[in-house]
């Protein structure tokens, strides 16, 4: 909406099940970030590089989100992380990419960075700088719409939310037994080291991310 683009929400659901389905089949977590953007620019062509910057904040927001909710569901669990230095060490580096993220979006709104002279300077020499200065524009039209971030990020803590509880719903089905409520701490631990871009997703590294912390887990 702060771009004047229009989205129904059924072509949105179909874009959303394309991506899910090849960031579980194509090698690296991103693949699915990348077909989406194929079928969301295809008939746009005159604002590409606006709607690749959109999609990526989605991205980021979406990340951003699944970051805070296990900040927000470890001071249920302090004695279990604290029981363990490698949980304490995942948790603190989950804060500062939270951090990270948020810092890095506050930049990109507030305008700052595409108006520097250094930046600018930089963005001229830069084979493509003129197409990243195009999506730093895009980002910055965020800075009247706070509360379309705010929403974004709030769906972002529900639908992650969702799947927590899906996920647990599948173990108590599998192994009652084996049901415990701290699978609702590890399991954005490992939905984390799933959904960065660089990891091999959809080759085995989502059930390697959340046997190693499920094992800490006890």
């Amino acid at each position: 909406q702060p771009h004047s683009l229009k989205l129904s929400l059924g072509s949105a659901f179909r874009l959303t099940l394309v991506g899910q389905f090849f960031s579980a089949f194509l090698p690296g977590g991103a693949g699915g970030d990348v077909v989406k953007l194929y079928y969301a620019t295809r008939e746009n062509r005159g604002r590409r590089t606006e709607i690749v910057a959109i999609v990526l904040f989605d991205r980021a927001i979406g990340m951003f989100s699944l970051l805070i909710l296990s900040l927000l569901i470890a001071p249920f669990f302090l004695s279990l992380i604290r029981s363990s230095p490698i949980l304490s060490g995942l948790l603190i580096a989950t804060a500062a990419l939270a951090f990270a993220l948020l810092a890095g979006a506050t930049i990109a709104i507030s305008g700052y960075a595409a108006r520097h002279p250094l930046v600018l300077r930089l963005l001229e020499l830069l084979p493509g700088g003129s197409h990243v200065r195009r999506m730093m524009e895009a980002l910055r039209c965020y800075r009247h719409s706070l509360g379309t971030l705010a929403s974004a990020v709030g769906l972002g803590l529900l639908g992650n939310l969702t799947t927590v509880a899906s996920t647990m719903l599948i173990g108590l089905a599998m192994s009652p037994a084996g049901m415990a409520w701290r699978m609702s701490f590890l399991i954005p631990l490992g939905d984390v080291a799933n959904s960065v871009p660089l990891t091999p997703g959809g080759l085995g590294v989502g059930e390697a991310a959340f046997g190693a912390p499920f094992s800490l887990g006890g």
